[in-house]
């Protein structure tokens, strides 16, 4: 069993083509008061004082509503993949509020005392950053949006100019296209706030390293890094490869279990992106440090037709070799812990509506972690 970013087996036989274009049809019509981080009273949480109230405010909370996982509209936030060079990425997008929210909050209350400097790591099409000028409150902080992929960049630049029109909070944003590794040299040190959801995992260990010490350098003694990463892929199955492998790796103290390569088997709906029958077809196997996450096709894609509950649908066969990098708090706080000046604040896995959960579940998606570093 693999999980919900590869295995989508529960919802498949919903989400055909039509049933997403009525939903897009109808996105207008969600209520953001049906989900807790689009509601007014969440926003006042961390929106300025002087937006409360008034048609921005409004404005704002639709916006935020489109990429919430109660609305059918955050499909079309779901995931994606993006080439960079000789290497593909997958980005998931749907709004994950209890790491988000934090990170708010926290922009938010530094602007009270002082101009925040904050940093998103990987932000896409900006769905997270455009929002973080909203949160400046009595003082105007500057944020800066890293992306890797240009293509994305140049999106993101479209959004935060849509999301905020009437306002003069773009010119706070400023967009660095690059590897982050060398284009956020000139940041260290002075970041009070860092938001990171969905990097992580294409970092191998020797690479993961190489990032916290990143995030180390960067913040400005007080500061605080709010990271997240996808979680194991084996679901609750104990007898999954995955697990068996994960847990020997933990039992021989590895600081990264989560580190595998494989080869999995799967099928996929044919222009719509919903894969089922996934299954481990060889491995898994705890690969050098240094070995590249990076998945490959190395299949002849098959093509065929299959009735999937009632519906003739095109389907093609697809065997991938996968190496990637799954992360729990167990080993946020391993990992975090070799570095001197870092403190790990809190810690919690997060399940497929962006929600904190302790404990590791059939739902889980992600692991996250608040950091601070010493005064």
């Amino acid at each position: 069993m693999l999980k919900r970013s590869i295995l989508i087996l529960s919802t498949i036989c919903v989400l055909y083509v039509t049933q997403i274009a009525n939903a897009m049809m109808k996105a207008n019509d969600f209520n953001p008061e049906s989900s807790d981080f689009s509601k007014m009273d969440t926003l006042k949480t961390w929106i300025a004082y002087k937006y409360h109230g008034n048609d921005i405010m409004k404005q704002v909370q639709r916006q935020i509503s489109l990429a919430v996982r109660e609305n059918p509209f955050s499909m079309n936030f779901t995931s994606f993949t993006s080439t960079v060079g000789d290497k593909s990425y997958g980005k998931m997008l749907p709004t994950l509020p209890d790491i988000e929210l934090p990170f708010l909050r926290f922009v938010n209350k530094l602007s009270k005392t002082k101009k925040p400097v904050t940093l998103e790591i990987g932000a896409g099409i900006m769905l997270v950053s455009w929002k973080v000028p909203f949160a400046y409150d009595e003082n105007m902080g500057t944020h800066y949006a890293n992306e890797l992929n240009p293509e994305l960049a140049n999106m993101g630049k479209d959004l935060i100019k849509k999301y905020t029109s009437n306002t003069d909070l773009s010119n706070t944003i400023k967009i660095l296209e690059g590897d982050c590794f060398s284009v956020l040299k000139d940041l260290q040190g002075k970041c009070d706030a860092i938001y990171v959801a969905n990097v992580e995992h294409f970092f191998n260990p020797k690479q993961h390293e190489q990032f916290l010490k990143l995030i180390e350098s960067l913040l400005a003694p007080g500061g605080k890094a709010f990271l997240c990463a996808n979680s194991f892929a084996f679901g609750t199955d104990i007898n999954n490869p995955l697990f068996k492998l994960y847990s020997l790796r933990k039992g021989q103290k590895d600081l990264y279990p989560g580190f595998a390569k494989y080869k999995v088997n799967l099928s996929q709906i044919k222009n719509l992106g919903v894969i089922f029958n996934a299954n481990i077809a060889d491995g898994p196997v705890r690969p050098e440090d240094d070995t590249p996450c990076i998945k490959y096709d190395i299949s002849k894609r098959n093509e065929r037709f299959q009735f999937i509950k009632n519906e003739f649908c095109e389907v093609f066969d697809v065997t991938n070799e996968v190496t990637a990098n799954a992360f729990s708090p167990t080993i946020y706080k391993n990992t975090v812990g070799k570095f001197t000046l870092l403190n790990v604040e809190e810690t919690f896995f997060v399940d497929n509506m962006g929600k904190k959960q302790d404990k590791w579940g059939a739902n889980i998606e992600s692991a996250a972690v608040i950091v601070s570093k010493q005064q």
